[in-house]
């Protein structure tokens, strides 16, 4: 899910560190796992592609952001309108910085 923040003090100051890598990220999951914590896509995601989840009372709008140099396509974990081709798409192809607006 993402980095852990560490927070301790030097000298009278706060500083933040952030630990990346899979261990810390299954640490992170299985906490928000017990806490009930869901995030904004339940599937999973290639390196370095994020979602990001606004809703409104008809509907939940995921932005799909790929912050990779190179494309990445997405399987889908249910059919989603794409909003730029105005078609429900079961797979997204993103290419390169690319982003996609579905809507559930």
């Amino acid at each position: 899910m993402g980095a852990i923040l560490k927070w301790h003090w030097r000298k009278s100051r706060g500083s933040v560190e952030k630990f990346h890598g899979a261990f810390w990220n299954d640490v992170v999951d299985k906490i928000l796992d017990k806490l009930g914590i869901k995030g904004a896509y339940e599937g999973k995601l290639p390196e370095g592609v994020r979602v990001h989840k606004r809703e409104s009372v008809e509907a939940e709008y995921l932005f799909v952001q790929n912050y990779q140099d190179n494309p990445v396509e997405i399987k889908l974990t249910e059919d989603m309108l794409d909003m730029e081709i105005k078609e429900v798409v079961g797979n997204v192809k993103l290419s390169a910085y690319d982003v996609k607006v579905l809507k559930r």
